[in-house]
């Protein structure tokens, strides 16, 4: 049975991977947990897909998981994506919904407009607060050109992905999940009727078949390679 790691988005927690799995049904092994800084875990000191991909994969050593299927929502497609890239030899492949690459300048003056510390009111938690400071500096980042995950970065990822998204979406495009796909030299891509966002509208019964059909197909990949190195012995 596979290991798949459940990546909820952010600002969200667990309960929101848990309720995907739950929706998804039985199948693989299913891990959730609370990325940094969400739901019951410590912030840090500052906010990065290099700082959560860091925390994430001692979590899963900690827990003896072994090159397991990561499924990421929203930003958590993207943090899949860049643990691709980064850690490949830690991930079997790679599963994305509704996955935030492309950054329009609306797209991106939206997300800053959700997290600016300014617009909370003042009776907000301290706790909340510090949480969209810190986003908010990295979304900032993000709009300055110091991007954690490039196009290069894309073209470099060599394992397996599926993207899934909504051809209504529009927090994540359907035309930005095709240019990502262009990018992956290992992709596949579904565009579904509806949207990604929010979650309560996904066709989750869909993306779940979608989803069992991808991690089957490549766990025989193996045997596929060593059945045709054989016929050419």
């Amino acid at each position: 049975m596979a290991d798949l790691v459940m990546i909820h988005g952010l600002g969200e927690d667990a309960g929101c991977a848990l309720k995907f799995a739950n929706a998804m049904g039985p199948g693989p092994h299913y891990w959730i947990t609370n990325l940094l800084g969400h739901g019951d875990r410590p912030l840090p000191a500052s906010f990065s897909m290099a700082v959560l991909a860091d925390d994430l994969l001692k979590r899963l050593d900690e827990d003896r998981i072994e090159k397991p299927f990561l499924f990421g929502y929203s930003f958590g497609g993207r943090l899949a994506l860049y643990i691709a890239r980064h850690f490949p030899g830690r991930v079997q492949g790679i599963c994305t919904l509704g996955a935030n690459f492309v950054k329009s300048d609306e797209i991106m003056m939206k997300a800053m407009r959700a997290f600016d510390p300014r617009s909370l009111d003042g009776q907000a938690p301290r706790r909340y607060q510090d949480f969209h400071r810190l986003v908010y500096s990295w979304l900032q980042r993000q709009v300055e050109g110091l991007t954690e995950l490039s196009e290069e970065d894309v073209r470099a990822i060599d394992v397996p992905v599926l993207l899934l998204g909504g051809i209504r979406d529009t927090v994540t495009p359907a035309e930005d999940a095709e240019k990502l796909y262009r990018l992956l030299p290992n992709g596949r891509l579904v565009l579904f009727e509806g949207t990604a966002h929010p979650p309560n509208l996904i066709p989750i019964f869909a993306v779940a078949e979608h989803v069992f059909q991808f991690i089957e197909d490549v766990e025989q990949l193996p045997a596929a390679v060593a059945t045709a190195a054989s016929m050419a012995s």
